[in-house]
C-alpha cells in the first residue's frame, strides 16, 4: 500500500493573510488584494511552472499601484507558514515505520522550495 500526502493544509498551516495582515491593515483591502490580485488563479500559474518574475511583471502591468505588495508575495512565502501539524507528522512517521511507501504531492513552484 502507498500513501500520498499534500503539504499545505496537511503538514503545514499556510495562509498569505499571515504576512499581508501587517502590510494591509484594512481587512477589506487585504481581502481585495488576495482575492483579486495575488489570488489563487495567479498563484496556480507559478505552481504550473511559470517563472515567478514573469507572473509578477504581468501582474504589475495590470496593478502598478500594488507593485511593492506583489513583489513581497513570493519573497515572503516562508512567512506564510504558522505551524506544522504534528498529528500529520506522527501519522507519516507511523506509516514509514510500518514500511509503507509515502509520497508528497506538491504544487509549490520551484521558487518556493
Amino acid at each position: 500500500m502507498k500513501f500520498l500526502f499534500d503539504l499545505g493544509g496537511v503538514f503545514f498551516d499556510w495562509d498569505p493573510h499571515y504576512i499581508y495582515k501587517d502590510l494591509l491593515n484594512d481587512k477589506e483591502a487585504r481581502d481585495n488584494f488576495l482575492n483579486n490580485i495575488c489570488n489563487d488563479e495567479w498563484n496556480i500559474q507559478q505552481d504550473a511552472g511559470r517563472l515567478i518574475k514573469d507572473t509578477e511583471t504581468d501582474l504589475i502591468k495590470n496593478y502598478p499601484d500594488y507593485e511593492d505588495k506583489i513583489k513581497l508575495y513570493y519573497k515572503n512565502h516562508h512567512r506564510m507558514f504558522r505551524e506544522i501539524f504534528q498529528h500529520s507528522i506522527n501519522v507519516l512517521d507511523d506509516l514509514k515505520n510500518k514500511k509503507y511507501e509515502c509520497y508528497v504531492l506538491s504544487n509549490w513552484s520551484l521558487g518556493n522550495i
